[in-house]
């Protein structure tokens, strides 16, 4: 007896040690006896509530059709009679239009309770009604006959008045009638949730005690892990090291790129401005010498009268009046291309700062403009509207290059927001003022539907892009955070607005720099 007993202990030792090193066994146990016992029970509860929903839009609906059967028949009876009475047919085509109707009222009746309308009081009211409509059918003959008194003296006639009541009783016990079925069908659900309610108490008093030792299990279980995660503990520091270190690594490499990138737009715009600028200053030569030139013809043509049949046939050749007025607009086009080429070289030159690098005080507009010149190809294709609310600002020491690398990165956020967004007209404004003595705030808001509330903490984490794999490393914001805050000393935070529905992201930096 002994060896039995110690043999049940040691077995269930072993049990016990299973559970406890593996819980998973325990809770896939627990969740699929609770599976088990709710399910049926689901589907019970849902079949339920579906009848009950049932019962509620057919009682619903049949009370309408009710009420609407009656309404119907009432202006049927009306409009045969008012024909009688009056002689005017449009109360026979009004009658008609509403016959087709409550036709239709009766056929969905029938369809939701056909067990009614097929008892043998269904058939006598609907030889009543047949009765009634060849009564007011005949009505509408002898009016049609020129017999209006014979029509009216048919429908107010005994046999008219006998056919209605026997179709108005049958249509009161009929609706009797439904209401019982309802209160049955009603019936039945509340015996059905009752059901229901006794079997779900059963279910719980059966799983309360089962999930209890579950609990108890995943406790240990818990509290053995934490242990375990305690001993990680070091493992992710030295992670977290090695993360920052990969960072600031990463921000050393796109810095370098930032640099080689504003050497070669400056390069390419000091590449263009030579010859731009070789075609401008001719440009005004060639306009100087086709006016003269232009002068020298009208001359000829004023003093050579009449002009060789040659010289005519030539003119008449070359559409000379055409060529002589749009020689000078073409000319024209060609100085205001020269001039927007212009435009677009010092944007680029503004905008690379290569010359301003270092710290030096600047103007804060002008290197927003830059930044705005060079997206206004993206601007126009989104017909996106840039709104400009510049304060009167101080300049701002500050390193240039770096900070209209932040003003670009958030331009472009913005339109891209306003890109994926359903919103029909684009806009961006661009918002500068005087926050607080020494310090100026940049606003740059859009009315792209804000940014999601669930990613809201990551923005600005390196290496995080809601974008398609490949088409954003999720660096933009993170590098344009640690330009304001660690080479600005200042401050780069967001913030959704609800009309428009969009974003504001906010700059503040101080006017002048601390020395570090």
């Amino acid at each position: 007896m002994v060896d039995v007993d110690s043999r049940k202990a040691g077995w269930f030792r072993d049990i016990q040690a299973i559970v406890y090193q593996r819980p998973s066994y325990s809770v896939v146990v627990a969740v699929t006896l609770t599976l088990g016992l709710f399910i049926p029970q689901v589907v019970m509860n849902w079949r339920t509530y579906k009848n009950f929903h049932y019962i509620s839009q057919q009682e619903l609906r049949l009370q309408k059709l009710s009420d609407r059967i009656t309404y119907l028949d009432e202006v049927l009876t009306m409009s045969a009679r008012m024909n009688a009475a009056t002689g005017n047919r449009i109360w026979e085509a009004r009658y008609k239009q509403f016959e087709s109707d409550l036709d239709a009222a009766i056929k969905e009746s029938i369809h939701l309770i056909p067990e009614v309308y097929s008892s043998q009081d269904a058939k006598q009211i609907d030889i009543a009604n047949q009765k009634l409509v060849a009564m007011e059918t005949r009505s509408f003959e002898l009016v049609q006959n020129n017999q209006s008194r014979t029509a009216l003296e048919l429908l107010s006639g005994p046999e008219y008045q006998k056919q209605k009541q026997i179709y108005a009783q049958g249509v009161e016990k009929r609706n009797q009638q439904i209401q019982e079925i309802l209160k049955l069908q009603t019936e039945n659900y509340e015996q059905d949730l009752s059901l229901s309610f006794i079997l779900m108490a059963l279910t719980l008093s059966l799983l309360t005690p089962f999930w209890f030792l579950v609990l108890r299990i995943l406790q240990t279980y818990l509290r053995d892990r934490n242990l375990a995660l305690a001993k990680l503990e070091t493992v992710n520091c030295e992670l977290n090291s090695s993360i920052q270190q990969l960072q600031q690594a990463q921000k050393l490499i796109q810095d370098e790129k930032i640099s080689s990138l504003t050497q070669m737009v400056a390069g390419i715009a000091h590449e263009i401005n030579n010859p731009v600028s070789f075609i401008r200053g001719n440009l005004t030569h060639i306009q100087q010498y086709s006016r003269e030139l232009m002068g020298i013809i009208d001359l000829y043509q004023q003093e050579v009268v009449p002009a060789p049949a040659i010289i005519l046939e030539k003119f008449d050749e070359i559409d000379f009046d055409f060529v002589s007025e749009d020689i000078t607009k073409a000319l024209q086009s060609m100085y205001i291309g020269t001039e927007r080429i212009k435009e677009i070289v010092l944007g680029l030159r503004a905008f690379s700062c290569l010359d301003e690098s270092q710290r030096k005080k600047i103007d804060i507009h002008s290197g927003l403009e830059s930044t705005i010149l060079l997206l206004q190809h993206h601007l126009q294709n989104l017909k996106i509207e840039v709104i400009r609310e510049y304060s009167q600002l101080p300049l701002v020491d500050c390193y240039p290059s770096q900070l209209n690398q932040v003003f670009m990165i958030l331009i472009k956020n913005a339109i891209e927001a306003i890109e994926t967004s359903t919103v029909i007209q684009g806009q961006i404004i661009i918002r500068s003022k005087l926050c607080q003595p020494g310090w100026i705030r940049i606003s740059i808001i859009d009315n792209g539907g804000g940014i999601n509330p669930q990613i809201q903490t990551k923005v600005f984490e390196p290496f995080f892009t809601t974008k398609a794999i490949g088409s954003s490393k999720g660096l933009g914001l993170s590098i344009g955070h640690q330009i304001i805050t660690r080479s600005h000393q200042g401050k780069l935070y967001f913030q959704s607005i609800q009309s428009p529905c969009g974003c504001e992201f906010v700059i503040e930096i101080p006017t002048q720099l601390v020395q570090a």
